[in-house]
């Protein structure tokens, strides 16, 4: 038998390999060929805004660093969901506001590209949510300060029915309390820079700090026992600003100028959501200063009295 030198055996060999890749190539089922890629689910997008009156020093807007809670319920079918507090689609899943966007602590996905949901959301941020509704929430009774003013309310808003979208979905947000303000204006024989340096203090008295919220619904209930609420100041020196639960009231506030006391009385009803403010004009007299309410005002309805 003639014998084959190595450079023809490598060459044989080559051929055979050669054949068997082009045979292999060629077969229709080849297991170890990957599945072509599903299509991936859509991320879920956040764009949320406050209607006023709202919580923060600028009023309008959120700051850098502030955190909302989302929830999302699926429909099924075209049932309307029930918020729970777990077991929801999402739950109690934090967002995080940059500037310009709002970021999830991880990433969260819709149902699939055709199921809609109902979108709740918060502000601020629990991480722990024992009852969506009842959870327990209060204000501060010294909000003498921007830190405590701003601290002192809670935020809810609602999107229902949003289908899968690519887009963000846009929340808007509404204070589930109630703010007060009183406005102080220069009467006769007083000028705007009195008032400026005057030492000026505004209470209300004996109003519940304490409110269950339900966070399926919006609703702020108050609850616990009563407290004196010390207002924030302006930067302008005039203005007096407070969070306060709704509830209806023996409305007592007191309004202290230079050391004298003036007393406002009435019933009242703080309602959620909505600002209720009044104008006090300070006047210079004999006997020092008067202060007159010149006007209340809630959604466009006027109140009158006197204080002295």
């Amino acid at each position: 038998m003639e014998k084959l030198n190595p450079g023809m055996r490598l060459a044989q060999w080559a051929m055979c390999l050669a054949m068997l890749l082009a045979g292999s190539c060629s077969s229709d089922n080849n297991p170890d060929e990957p599945e072509p890629p599903s299509p991936g689910l859509l991320p879920i997008k956040l764009s949320c805004s406050i209607s006023a009156p709202a919580s923060r020093a600028t009023d309008t807007a959120f700051e850098t660093g502030d955190r909302i809670g989302l929830y999302v319920a699926n429909y099924a079918g075209s049932t309307p969901p029930i918020l729970q507090t777990a077991g929801n689609h999402v739950d109690n899943m934090p967002f995080s506001y940059s500037g310009n966007t709002w970021t999830s602590q991880s990433s969260v996905y819709w149902e699939d590209d055709t199921t809609p949901a109902d979108f709740y959301a918060y502000f601020p941020y629990a991480s722990t949510v024992a009852d969506i509704t009842a959870y327990p929430a209060e204000i501060k009774t010294n909000q003498s300060t921007a830190s405590a003013y701003d601290s002192s309310n809670a935020l809810w808003g609602k999107t229902a029915k949003q289908k899968p979208t690519a887009s963000a979905v846009h929340i808007t947000l509404a204070p589930l309390f109630s703010r007060i303000v009183v406005n102080l204006t220069a009467g006769k024989g007083f000028t705007t820079t009195d008032l400026a340096d005057a030492d000026i203090q505004v209470v209300l008295n004996n109003a519940h700090h304490k409110a269950i919220l339900n966070l399926a619904q919006g609703t702020a209930t108050p609850t616990g026992g009563s407290s004196d609420i010390r207002f924030l100041r302006d930067s302008d020196g005039q203005s007096f600003r407070a969070w306060v639960v709704p509830q209806d009231i023996a409305l007592h506030i007191t309004v202290t100028i230079n050391g004298n006391p003036y007393t406002i009385e009435q019933e009242f009803s703080f309602e959620s959501g909505k600002q209720h403010s009044f104008t006090l004009t300070v006047d210079k007299n004999g006997e020092g200063l008067q202060v007159d309410i010149t006007g209340w005002e809630t959604d466009n309805i006027d109140y009158g009295g006197t204080v002295g």
